[in-house]
């Protein structure tokens, strides 16, 4: 008998009704966004499996995580009574996400299995030379070989383990991904049920190192082709096209038309990395499916999506005509430099133009008129308040100025600096601009990049000289004054 079915069997009746119906809640969720019939985050706190879940957890006393005097933080297995180490464990048998907290409990499923002694070490469980666990070393790849880079990183994200694994990927995939072929042949095909952000970063570097390893994909992880997911930053079509080419032909053309189907990323940067796959290795029975996302997805209301998507219907049906795909010239990029960086927690740190600026972002965002200092409240627990997660920019460049006002972790709007004039705005991360002269111009590119975090305050560019005339060079004749009426100088505007 397993150790979750010991578990199961212990448990009281009503405990052990709530702990099944969560892991069926939660199956069937799974299935939906495996299927894309679901999109988006939709284990949010109001789905029926993240209910069902709460209510089993409450039963026994850990829907909260405890850390007062009396109640201190959990942190050893043998500080848990009877029950709530068998709810644990019962919910602990797949990728069933627990509140968010600090104590071993609420990590990801992966680290509460190891953490009850039912899962083996990971690689980053294992102690350094000081005797501490590899995760809360400083550099916790120093020591390994070349093979396990991945693999560390890769765990780190898949449960949960506090570190910086997110920043350590990407330098890690571009260095080792050749030499963890093996570790993603064996971990890739088990992924799936795991939180919607960490496999959109797990995968395609476990996609990558089978490719750039030479070692074949299994076909269980076809499913889990990476294009665009929702809220998040589109996979490189570089490495869309590298991973597509890994996959054998027969399968190749199912796992695209899949990934597009399930996505629910921006459908531009779906069709975008598509077009890129096929001006590689056409495949008409893509073409066709992508032609039928397309005609559904410029429906949208969202003006630069649209743009985007209507130039890459013009591409697919170039190549189903069976004419070479035409490569536009590419534009010179709008690079907006940070001028400033105000984190206001009281509106007495405004001025009045960025006090109305502030109102109607929060108005916006919330759909209800409130006090601009309500959006400030750090105590806020409602809809109201951005929670403490406010920011003001300034962004620039020798064209252009703006305001930004970016809030709850994935929101935004954009207004013409100094004044209540928005060009722009951000919904779960994904920027769009109000005029459809600025669709195509790069301005929505160059707003997500200055929108980023930790992006660092730039001066003001300095001007180029002219380029001075030849002494030699033959002088322009001199034009006449015109004679139209002189205009009147203009009235200086007010400061905001």
């Amino acid at each position: 008998m397993s150790d979750f079915e010991r578990a199961r069997n212990a448990l009281s009746k009503p405990v052990r009704l709530a702990c099944e119906l969560t892991i069926r809640e939660y199956k069937t969720y799974w299935a939906g966004r495996a299927s894309g019939a679901i999109k988006g985050y939709e284990h949010a706190k109001s789905k029926p499996a993240h209910a069902a879940m709460c209510k089993a957890l409450a039963l026994v006393e850990l829907e909260r995580e405890p850390n007062t005097p009396e109640k201190p933080r959990i942190e050893r297995v043998d500080e848990l009574t009877p029950e709530q180490r068998n709810v644990v464990i019962m919910l602990s048998e797949d990728e069933i996400p627990f509140q968010a907290g600090w104590s071993r409990i609420y990590k990801a499923a992966r680290w509460r299995r190891r953490w009850l002694g039912i899962d083996p070490p990971s690689v980053i469980d294992e102690l350094d030379a000081s005797g501490r666990p590899r995760y809360e070393s400083a550099d916790p790849l120093s020591g390994l070989p070349a093979d396990r880079h991945l693999e560390a990183c890769v765990e780190g994200m898949l449960g949960e383990y506090p570190g910086q694994w997110h920043e350590l990927l990407g330098d890690v995939v571009a260095t080792h991904a050749k030499n963890a072929g093996p570790y993603a042949a064996r971990v890739l095909p088990t992924l799936g049920h795991e939180d919607s952000y960490v496999i959109d970063k797990v995968a395609p570097a476990l996609f990558l190192a089978l490719a750039r390893s030479k070692t074949t994909i299994p076909e269980a992880a076809d499913r889990l082709f990476p294009i665009a997911r929702h809220g998040q930053l589109p996979v490189p079509p570089e490495w869309v096209v590298e991973i597509a080419a890994a996959i054998p032909p027969g399968r190749r053309e199912a796992a695209v038309i899949g990934s597009m189907q399930r996505s629910d990323g921006r459908a531009s940067d779906v069709l975008l990395s598509v077009v890129a796959i096929l001006e590689k290795e056409p495949m008409p029975d893509v073409i066709d499916a992508a032609l039928a996302y397309a005609k559904e997805r410029k429906k949208t209301k969202d003006s630069h999506v649209k743009g985007e998507v209507v130039k890459c219907e013009r591409t697919l049906v170039a190549m189903k005509r069976g004419a070479p795909s035409a490569v536009s010239k590419p534009r010179e990029p709008i690079v907006l430099r940070v001028e400033s960086i105000l984190r206001p927690t009281s509106v007495t740190e405004l001025d009045a133009m960025r006090t109305k600026q502030l109102r109607i972002a929060g108005d916006l965002w919330e759909g209800k008129r409130r006090p601009p200092q309500r959006r400030l409240d750090e105590e806020g627990d409602d809809d109201a308040s951005f929670g403490g997660v406010c920011e003001w920019r300034v962004l620039a460049d020798a064209k252009r100025r703006y305001d930004a006002w970016l809030f709850a972790g994935d929101s935004g709007q954009y207004f013409i600096a100094g004044t209540t004039r928005r060009i722009g705005e951000m919904i779960q991360r994904s920027v769009s601009v109000h005029l459809e002269k600025e669709v195509d111009t790069g301005l929505v590119e160059a707003l997500t990049r200055a929108s980023r975090s930790g992006v660092t305050v730039g001066p003001a560019p300095k001007k180029t000289p002219s380029p001075k005339r030849h002494p030699t060079a033959k002088a322009k004749t001199k034009r006449k004054p015109s004679k139209l009426p002189k205009r009147k100088a203009a009235r200086p505007s007010r400061p905001a």
